[in-house]
């Protein structure tokens, strides 16, 4: 490769001598750190600097694909239990470089797991809001230590996972296989591993598709990739609650496009392009239907607070309520009604024609004229006068005698008695038809 040192490429071979570089990611490094990297001027420097850049990537993108085919045979073929095979054998000349993918910790309940998760989230809030501080130590009490109850952590600790043995998801940049930590190897426990660290493994036994590893075919180099670490919570999660047999979380990616909507439209509008929607076309108005209001609910009836026997004693009282309002009501109608017929008699008995007898005077029985004088009317016998005066009982004679001139008076039989100042009449008994109005 033009530009890399022939040293460069000796101490990989005898480093990661399964190691095949893609080519294109190996330029680019080199030429990138040549110009960037002083240190990286040397065969020395460049060495380790490409290293550095080596562990922190994703395998998928810095190593040459495809697998080898018998490595990729090896593992993805899945052995019995009691067949002993064992992958990458020839000690250190034939490790091959893998990555972690996800990781877990099969000594330990997932329950548990979950618990200290969210225990140091919580504790990262605490020292988010408050700059750091003491943390609560939220651990079971212990026998014997009531007086510690309040117990406190030091500033900066937070809870931590319980260590045990470790269950990994490994890849070499294209096939995956699991692994699990047969004993205890440094830097491989939950609370200190990092996603995308990287291991170099060697003759290690392989049992039902699953690589046991110890500190004798394992070498772990460390490091990590930035993007796999920042999603380490949520693979967590994810294993835990598959262990539990919970639904699993969405991926962080499916987020992506809604955390990067604010960015473009600010980056829009810095550069004054105008994203609104395109017009819409008119469209005819259609008018929605008249809504229909819900009847309101119906007012509770009294006796809704009650139950058992109040309920059935609350209905008597409200039934006798009802029929005590009912006999109210109807001896105020037939005292209405009763009253209503005394006014119409009265009305009817002011009203009816009234019959007086009239006596005739000392001298000839006839009435006095007006204006005091001698005369009478010359009548004799008795006169019956029917009067239909409807307010006063006066005598006939004197509002005659008031009156200014003669009263006309409709004599039955057809024979008519005219009264006045002279005097003089027909004799015999008549009865007088009086029509006079109230005057």
């Amino acid at each position: 490769m033009p530009g890399i040192p022939p040293a460069f490429l000796a101490w990989y071979r005898s480093t990661y001598p399964t190691l095949q570089f893609n080519p294109e990611w190996l330029e680019a490094c080199v030429e990138y750190l040549q110009e960037s990297d002083p240190t990286a001027a040397t065969t020395p420097g460049l060495i380790k600097a490409v290293e550095v850049q080596l562990l922190s990537s994703d395998l998928s993108t810095s190593v040459q694909l495809p697998t080898p085919p018998a490595r990729r045979a090896a593992l993805t073929t899945h052995t019995p239990a009691s067949a002993r095979t064992v992958l990458f054998a020839g000690g250190k000349k034939a490790a091959v470089l893998f990555q972690v993918q996800r990781v877990s910790d099969a000594a330990h309940s997932a329950i548990q797991g979950r618990e200290v998760l969210e225990e140091k989230r919580e504790a990262r809030k605490l020292a988010g809001r408050e700059g750091g501080g003491r943390i609560m130590d939220l651990g079971e009490e212990e026998p014997g230590e009531a007086d510690n109850k309040d117990a406190v952590l030091p500033a900066g600790r937070a809870p931590v996972f319980p260590r045990g043995n470790g269950s990994f998801v490994l890849t070499d940049g294209e096939t995956e296989v699991r692994a699990f930590e047969r004993e205890r190897i440094d830097g491989l426990g939950l609370e200190e591993i990092k996603l995308g660290t990287k291991l170099l493994v060697h003759d290690v036994p392989f049992v039902n598709g699953i690589m046991m590893l110890t500190r004798q075919n394992t070498v772990v180099k460390g490091y990590q990739v930035e993007e796999l670490e920042a999603v380490k919570e949520w693979v967590l999660e994810n294993g835990f609650r598959e262990r539990i047999g919970m639904d699993p979380l969405p991926a962080p990616g499916d987020e992506a496009p809604l955390a990067a909507a604010p960015a473009a439209a600010a980056a829009a509008a810095a550069q004054n392009i105008d994203m609104s929607p395109p017009p819409r076309s008119p469209r005819p108005r259609q008018r929605s239907p008249p809504r229909q209001v819900p009847p309101g609910p119906k007012e509770p009836s009294p006796s809704s607070d009650y139950f058992g026997d109040d309920l059935d004693l609350a209905m008597e009282l409200d039934a006798a309520d009802a029929d005590e309002e009912d006999a109210m009501r109807a001896m105020e109608e037939d005292a209405a009604m009763h009253a209503g017929r005394q006014a119409s008699a009265k009305q009817r008995a002011g009203r009816a024609p009234r019959v007086k007898q009239e006596q005739p005077g000392p001298s000839s029985g006839g009435r006095a004229a007006p204006g005091g004088a001698g005369s009478t009317t010359g009548l004799s016998g008795q006169v019956e006068v029917l009067e239909l005066d409807s307010d006063d009982d006066e005598p006939v004679a004197k509002r005659e005698a008031d009156g200014p001139g003669l009263k006309r008076r409709k004599v039955q039989g057809g024979t008519a008695a005219v009264a006045g100042p002279a005097g003089g009449g027909a004799r015999g008994r008549t009865t007088v038809l009086e029509l006079d109005s109230d005057d």
